[in-house]
């Protein structure tokens, strides 16, 4: 990842297969997945427009399923994936054609960074939270 520019082609299907994967592979290895989100961040603030956001918010909503597996949601990389999202997403969400399907995955994102920050789990810390209003 770091020899690949963060907007080559072949990274969105790549970061589609780790999100994916993400529940299994945090229950794992955390560590390793937490050296991931500094590129995970790179690749995210380096998209244009909202599909590569929507994307990730798809399979991180798949992977989040707590009945399903709770690992993945004390995950750092977790945790790191949605504030990378977020930071898109609050500068996309302001641009006046943003469609009401756009916002409502702003919406998702701002409820589901409530909810991991108000957790009674250990969560653990991202990378490179986001600052406090």
């Amino acid at each position: 990842l770091q020899r690949v520019p963060a907007t080559h082609a072949r990274l969105r299907a790549l970061w589609s297969r780790i999100l994916r994967a993400l529940p299994s592979a945090s229950r794992r290895d955390d560590g390793g997945l937490a050296a991931l989100s500094p590129h995970y961040r790179k690749y995210m603030h380096n998209t244009t427009g909202w599909s590569a956001v929507i994307e990730s918010c798809s399979h991180l909503s798949e992977a989040l399923d707590p009945a399903r597996t709770p690992h993945a949601l004390t995950s750092a990389l977790t945790l790191s994936c949605v504030c990378a999202l977020m930071e898109r997403a609050i500068l996309l969400v302001n641009t006046p054609d943003a469609t009401a399907n756009e916002r409502q995955w702003y919406k998702f994102l701002k409820t589901l960074a409530r909810a991991l920050k108000n957790t009674s789990l250990t969560v653990a810390r991202p990378t490179h939270p986001l600052p406090e209003p």
